[in-house]
C-alpha cells in the first residue's frame, strides 16, 4: 500500500509539475504574444502610411503624365505675348506687362508667368481677356488676381493679373 500510495503521490507531485511548467510557458507565451503584437501593429501601421504616400505619388504621377500628353500638342508652339493680345483683345485699354519669372519644368518645359496691370479698366471688359487668355494654345493660366474699384468712376478700376503659361526650352 505503501508503495501505492508513494506512487500516487509522486504521480501527483509530477502532475503538479507540469501544470506549474504548463502555466509559466503559457504566461511566457502570452507576454511575447503582446510584444509581437505591438511590434506588428507598429510595422503594419509604418507600412499603411507607406502605402498611402505610394498611392499619392502614383495619382500625382499619372496627372503629370497626363499634362506632359496634354503638353506635347502644341510643343512647338509659343504663349501668346500677352501685351499683343491685350492690344488685340482691349484696344482701347492701356496696361504695363511683366514678366515675373522662368522655371524649369521636366522634360524640357518651363513654366512663365507673367504680370498684366491695368491701370483704369472697365471692370467688365476683363471676363473677355481671360476668356481670350485661356482659348490661347499654349493657354495662359490665371495664377493671380487682384481688382480694387475706382472710387472715382462706377465700374472701372485697377486689376493686376498673374499669368503662367508652359512652353517647350
Amino acid at each position: 500500500m505503501r508503495d501505492e500510495h508513494g506512487a500516487k503521490h509522486t504521480l501527483a507531485a509530477t502532475l503538479w509539475c507540469v501544470a506549474v511548467l504548463a502555466l509559466l510557458s503559457g504566461a511566457a507565451m502570452t507576454v511575447r504574444s503582446v510584444r509581437l503584437r505591438a511590434e506588428l501593429a507598429q510595422r503594419l501601421a509604418h507600412r499603411n502610411r507607406e502605402m498611402q504616400v505610394l498611392r499619392r505619388l502614383r495619382r500625382e504621377a499619372e496627372r503629370n503624365k497626363a499634362v506632359l500628353a496634354h503638353c506635347e500638342a502644341f510643343a512647338g508652339a509659343r504663349p501668346v505675348p500677352l501685351s499683343t493680345l491685350s492690344k488685340a483683345a482691349l484696344p482701347d485699354e492701356i496696361c504695363e506687362v511683366r514678366e515675373i519669372d522662368a522655371r524649369p519644368l521636366v522634360a524640357g518645359w518651363a513654366a512663365r508667368r507673367v504680370e498684366v496691370v491695368f491701370g483704369d479698366i472697365q471692370l467688365e471688359k476683363l471676363r473677355g481677356f481671360l476668356q481670350q487668355a485661356e482659348a490661347q494654345q499654349p493657354p495662359w493660366r490665371l495664377e493671380e488676381c487682384h481688382v480694387s474699384a475706382s472710387s472715382q468712376t462706377a465700374g472701372k478700376g485697377r486689376a493686376t493679373l498673374v499669368f503662367e503659361a508652359v512652353q517647350r526650352e
